[in-house]
């Protein structure tokens, strides 16, 4: 699953003075693993209106989703797959006319989820909200369109609260790891990361990278390992990549120069390892020489590929420096 059914700098003073110290406790995994199982069939339904849009085409997706297009979550599902067709401007014009014509929870919902104004976006999230007060759904939305302010932590405390009575709020769980990520709380976009994915067995490799991001982002390199290496299958280029530098994090360089250059065997035109390899040679093993040679082979196939000039200005930059020996050993 791919889009709703799948997914769905530090500010010190936050963590280190209790400001979003647990008044509102978070629910616990076994709380999350309970409010997923009582949700089951509402998430395989949503998993399976998605690939039928994908594989079998629109009017496949929606027989199947006869007769629950009053649910929020898949009134939202078929408005994002709708939304693959058209430009932004075209769907919030079409979603804000829906209104016009019906006003109602639903089509207030909808049309704030199309908004592209937050401030205008707010305004129908409430309108929403009069229409239905307890959807969370719409809080959530009201919460999200917030101006963010350094500092001001309201709205990740609202946030909180309201998933502490409603552990099962994926779509909470989503905002969370953004509001967090912003007000520098790494620690709680992980605990929002760990609930994916939402339908049961649906985990997937990218569902592991993208936890062993926030685990690296968290500054708990351990617990990205662990993630990618528990994966079941085969790991992708772009999670290679990743488990190299989880172990960088974790203090391993030789387990990550071996995962580069096994990648450098399999495609020596990889740019990304190229350069990361060039970083771990120089950082880790102050081998200046062969990180030098490494960026010169770097900037050859950048301007083979036509690879953005910035990456290749940045590239030669640092080689002058490394030639020039004004970068530190």
């Amino acid at each position: 699953m791919r889009g709703l059914a799948g997914c769905l700098g530090s500010w010190i003073l936050l963590g280190g003075c209790g400001i979003l110290a647990s008044q509102h406790g978070l629910p616990s995994p076994s709380e999350v693993q309970a409010a997923k199982r009582a949700q089951s069939e509402e998430w395989d339904l949503l998993g399976r209106v998605e690939d039928a849009w994908h594989e079998r085409g629109r009017e496949e997706a929606l027989r199947l989703a006869a007769g629950s297009e009053d649910s929020p979550r898949m009134a939202a599902l078929l408005q994002d797959l709708q939304a693959l067709d058209r430009n932004p401007k075209e769907e919030e014009k079409h979603w804000f006319a829906e209104f016009e014509r019906n006003p109602g929870f639903l089509s207030a919902y909808l049309a704030a989820r199309a908004c592209l104004d937050p401030g205008h976006r707010m305004v129908l999230a409430e309108k929403a909200l009069e229409f239905n007060s307890a959807s969370l759904e719409a809080r959530v939305l009201r919460i999200g369109s917030r101006p963010f302010r350094v500092g001001e932590v309201a709205g990740l405390q609202r946030l909180m609260a309201l998933l502490a009575e409603n552990p099962g709020c994926a779509e909470g769980w989503q905002l969370l790891g953004q509001l967090a990520s912003k007000h520098g709380r790494e620690d709680l976009a992980l605990q929002a990361a760990m609930t994916e994915p939402w339908a049961l067995g649906t985990a997937s490799e990218g569902t592991a990278r993208f936890q062993a991001r926030a685990a690296l982002a968290a500054d708990e390199p351990e617990k990205g390992l662990r993630i990618l290496e528990g994966w079941g299958g085969p790991l992708s280029r772009d999670s290679l990549l990743l488990l190299a530098s989880a172990h960088v994090e974790a203090g391993h360089p030789n387990e990550s120069r071996a995962i580069l250059e096994r990648l450098l065997e399999s495609n020596s035109q990889d740019l990304q390892a190229l350069f990361n390899l060039a970083l771990l040679q120089h950082d880790h093993f102050k081998n200046q020489d062969e990180a030098a040679a490494l960026l010169v082979e770097f900037i050859r196939v950048a301007e083979a590929l036509g690879a953005p000039l910035p990456r290749i200005l940045q590239a030669r930059l640092w080689l002058k420096e490394l030639q020039t020996g004004a970068v530190n050993p």
